[in-house]
């Protein structure tokens, strides 16, 4: 095989840039072949958009999902910085805390004095404390609380309210309550000072209709007033009977009964036997005849002087000097005089 050198090149095709410059000609090149991925990742892209379309809900559920996450994530931390420094719990669910306010009531209200005090027209006025003296101790309960709200969110309460005989003016008895509806609203309807007036004008009402004893109101107000009855118990009422007393006559000693003695008794009268009879040689002998009684005693005449008494027959002196002397002594048997 001989060495058979290239053909040159091929001048090149002439071109239009210009006059002077000579001119280009430009060869053409081997065929470029269609590139298929950018139809697949467009298909691919238009198929997203497309289920996007189709389903928008789920999309905006998500990003409002991750919102909210965002938002609560957000809200918390102030929240938990909040509650380290703040109130404890039993301000927040709407009862106090016992330790600080136990309650106290005024022992000038009593339950045999409420026509007078808590059931008077008026009352709670009278005895309330001025603005001059409850915010000083507004001011030292929200202290002792250890609250770091703003104190237009509580009221200055009295625990025993002033309508149930609570104390005025003792620091025992008050609490700052929060309210439902005013400031931070920080308990819900049911738990703050609004709910809790309204159970006080209901245990007033009872207690003055005499539907309920002045002391269990005011256990009710301070133990837990959320759980105070919403009606009153029923009242039993006991009907006395009193049956006229008959007033029995004294008795007296039985008069002494007096045994009068037997009467005298005769001796008795000897009956003679019957007569035998002799054998008619003998005469009869005479039956012997009883012998005669001897004669009572001749009255022993009165000699002068006063009649003191008798002696009877039978021998029973008697101090009587009338006819009824010896009426059971077989009968007088001569005076006595003195």
């Amino acid at each position: 095989m001989s060495n058979v050198p290239p053909p040159p090149p091929a001048p090149p095709p002439p071109s239009s840039d210009g006059p002077g410059w000579p001119t280009r000609t430009v060869e053409p090149g081997p065929a470029k072949k269609r590139r298929r991925w950018p139809w697949i990742v467009g298909g691919i892209l238009a198929l997203f958009i497309l289920i996007g379309i189709l389903n928008p809900q789920k999309s905006t559920k998500h990003t409002a999902t991750n919102s909210d996450s965002s938002s609560d994530t957000t809200a918390v931390q102030p929240t938990t910085t909040t509650t380290s420094t703040t109130a404890p719990r039993p301000t927040l669910t709407g009862l106090p805390d016992p330790k600080l306010t136990p309650g106290e009531a005024d022992p000038q209200v009593t339950q045999a004095n409420l026509a007078t005090t808590i059931c008077r027209s008026g009352y709670s006025k009278s005895v309330r404390p001025g603005t001059g003296v409850t915010g000083p101790l507004k001011a030292r309960v929200l202290h002792s609380y250890k609250l770091s709200y703003d104190p237009a969110s509580f009221e200055l309460d009295h625990l025993i309210s002033l309508e149930l005989g609570g104390a005025p003016g003792s620091e025992k008895n008050l609490w700052p309550e929060p309210w439902e509806t005013k400031g931070a609203r920080l308990v819900p309807k049911g738990r703050g000072a609004e709910s809790k007036d309204k159970v006080e004008n209901r245990l007033h009402d009872y207690v003055c209709a005499g539907r309920m004893q002045l002391a269990d109101a005011q256990r009710f107000i301070a133990t837990d007033w959320m759980s105070a009855p919403k009606s009153a118990p029923a009242v039993t009422t006991t009907t006395t009977t009193t049956e006229p007393t008959t007033t029995a006559p004294p008795t007296l000693p039985p008069a002494p009964v007096t045994t009068a003695p037997p009467p005298p008794t005769e001796p008795p009268t000897t009956t003679p036997p019957p007569p035998v009879t002799e054998p008619p040689t003998a005469p009869p002998a005479p039956a012997p005849q009883p012998e005669a009684p001897a004669p009572a005693p001749a009255p022993v005449p009165a000699p002068g002087g006063v009649r003191t008494g008798a002696v009877c027959n039978d021998g029973t002196p008697s101090s009587a000097t009338g006819s009824g002397a010896c009426s059971h002594h077989g009968g007088v048997n001569h005076w006595t005089y003195g």
